[in-house]
């Protein structure tokens, strides 16, 4: 134990964060209606974080303080944290050393796991307050957690270590806001950088290589060619299919008996027009044969529940399929089965030679799906070539966001 009498903490005092929304006192935007959470909450929950970056998951908006074991050490780490967050707060932007610059929402949870990892480590080693901690329990906690949680013999990466070092030698820049601090003279690792301590040297170059010449130019031609040719049918198709969800999301009722007659019609007329009858995926398939359907069924393959919805926005049953049966059996024996995605596609040229040919042939919505995500990686692929940004920006970009340049 390293406890003393006169390291026995005193009573808290009061902090200038208490009672404070922690959204709006960081400067930021909360949605309507959403959780507020305030400073002395064990649980921040941040998932009505308006603007929040894309790549912050919903896990990342709930922090729960209480993977930190001592109350009080909850309470600095709160502290910290909404520093952090806050660095033009009258009571931060004096401290000498504090940040200038705000954290990243996005990086909260992980700067919490590593406050959790070192108080934990200390709560173990019998520290109860900052003022006791000395060097041998940084040295302690850098052999721990520069190893893996589920193979210790495993060592971590030196920029994960660092990561978790400099957590502890952070709070040592707001101690005359935090309830428990480190003594006056101390650091974790004083005059030592978190990188030096983990022993991460940061080369002046990217360690991936770049893409050979070879590789990267037919690369950015096809993707050329997919976001000026393929791209403007293809989104009126991705159109189509929102409108499609949206209607399938709508349509929760049954069939009512009056409007099978009126369905009956809609049958009739598209088998007289010659349109094929919409193919059903093959996992659809799967699970009708795992249902009782036989498998020389002429309408196993049927699109039944989508042609239900698109055309009397109501529900397929196979009840309502059993007495049309007659007019589907026919219209599928007349005009045979066809994906109903991207049928009557336009015609563009051909990458290869520019032979006019349709810009893609009839496919399920699954395939649809694989297309509108190609397409849209090409179009990832091509802003990140050439304007160098990274994976986390590009996930920012919204629909509507490109600018024309009007060039006299």
């Amino acid at each position: 134990m390293t406890t003393s009498p006169s390291a026995v903490p005193g009573p808290a005092r009061r902090h200038p964060f208490h009672a404070m929304p922690v959204i709006e006192t960081a400067g930021l935007r909360r949605e309507p209606g959403s959780p507020r959470p305030v400073f002395d909450q064990d649980v921040w929950d941040l998932t009505g974080l308006a603007d929040a970056p894309v790549v912050m998951g919903t896990h990342r908006k709930i922090l729960d303080f209480t993977a930190i074991i001592n109350p009080r050490w909850r309470q600095v780490a709160r502290e910290y944290l909404m520093a952090r967050l806050a660095p033009l707060h009258p009571d931060v932007a004096t401290l000498p050393r504090a940040f200038r610059v705000p954290l990243n929402p996005n990086s909260l949870w992980k700067e919490l796991k590593h406050l959790a990892l070192w108080f934990n480590h200390l709560n173990a080693a019998g520290v109860t307050a900052l003022e006791q901690v000395r060097q041998h329990h940084c040295d302690a906690y850098l052999a721990t957690a520069s190893r893996s949680i589920t193979d210790p013999d495993r060592p971590l990466s030196p920029a994960t270590t660092a990561a978790m070092v400099r957590a502890p030698q952070f709070l040592a820049l707001y101690t005359e806001i935090l309830t428990d601090s480190y003594r006056p003279d101390f650091t974790p690792w004083s005059g030592h950088s978190a990188d030096e301590v983990a022993g991460y040297v940061r080369a002046g170059e990217n360690r991936v290589p770049p893409v050979p010449d070879t590789q990267l130019r037919p690369l950015l031609a096809d993707c050329l060619y997919l976001v000026e040719t393929i791209a403007p049918p293809l989104a009126s198709e991705a159109a189509r299919a929102k409108a499609a969800d949206q209607r399938d999301a709508a349509s929760r009722r049954g069939l009512p008996t009056g409007e099978i007659s009126r369905l009956r019609e809609a049958i009739e007329q598209h088998g007289e027009a010659g349109i094929p009858a919409p193919r059903t995926t093959t996992a659809a398939v799967t699970r009708r044969l795992k249902h009782v359907w036989e498998p020389d069924d002429p309408l196993l393959h049927l699109g039944w529940h989508p042609y239900v919805v698109g055309n009397a926005g109501a529900m397929g049953h196979r009840r309502d399929l059993e007495s049309l049966r007659p007019e589907l059996e026919r219209w599928v024996r007349q005009c045979g089965l066809q994906h109903p995605w991207c049928r009557d596609a336009v015609h563009v040229p051909r990458h290869s030679d520019g032979e006019p040919v349709p810009w893609a042939t009839p496919m399920a919505r699954h395939q649809l799906d694989a297309t509108i995500y190609a397409v849209t990686s090409a179009a990832y692929i091509l802003t990140s070539a050439l304007s160098g940004m990274r994976a986390s920006e590009l996930a920012e970009l919204t629909s509507g966001c490109r600018r024309q340049e009007e060039r006299a």
